[in-house]
């Protein structure tokens, strides 16, 4: 009988363990260090911001649903990164930097994350759209302290070069930061570092030392 009662003890202990494991990984602070600003876009602010900007989606994604789809299948980096550009292209203004920031520190606040730090992409809005690093980081910054006020919620930033992006081009967007963090002194604790990202077929890390 105490054996019976020991192996249904057991059981049921370990029928519980994943749903209080689940509960645990819920409730508990946490810290995100590697989340690309751009890439948590989700379908419904791609299409609102794409509205809001007068941009055509049509001949890439039929609806939310056909861009869900595209995020969720992609085979390899490259065809990652042809939809994760694609869905970027909407982002025209500071106030979409901003509603893409804040669209993030929501689902992070939900999720207990106490602490992020973000990449993203100044290089290729500036080199696609011709989108000033100012545009970019006044309405990034601005929601990364009303995020701080709103939900507690401490971050930092990391600008990132592109691989496939000659060095020139990299070093123009260097001097357009320096340049920006000398005239808001105030924006400068915000950036923790740089980075690099993008493709990395024929593109090593050693083509920017």
């Amino acid at each position: 009988g105490t054996d019976e009662q020991h192996g249904s003890s057991n059981s049921e202990t370990g029928e519980k363990t994943p749903a209080l494991l689940k509960q645990l990984a819920r409730a508990i602070p946490k810290v995100e260090l590697h989340v690309h600003l751009e890439g948590t876009l989700e379908p419904r602010l791609v299409f609102s911001l794409a509205k809001r900007n007068n941009i055509d989606l049509s001949p890439y994604f039929k609806n939310e649903d056909d861009l869900r789809s595209r995020y969720n299948n992609f085979t390899d980096l490259n065809s990652f990164l042809n939809v994760y550009y694609q869905c970027a292209s909407v982002l025209c203004t500071e106030r979409d930097f901003y509603d893409l920031t804040m669209s993030y520190f929501a689902r992070a606040h939900r999720d207990k994350v106490v602490y992020a730090e973000m990449f993203f992409d100044p290089q290729h809005h500036k080199q696609s759209r011709s989108l000033s690093f100012e545009t970019c980081a006044d309405g990034i910054c601005s929601a990364m302290q009303d995020a701080q006020n709103r939900y507690g919620i401490t971050s930092k930033l990391i600008p990132c070069f592109l691989r496939h992006l000659s060095e020139e081009s990299a070093m123009s967007t260097w001097i357009e930061m320096f340049k920006y963090f000398k005239s808001h002194p105030e924006s400068k604790s915000h950036i923790v570092g740089v980075g690099i990202d993008s493709s990395e077929k024929k593109h090593p890390p050693r083509d920017f030392h």
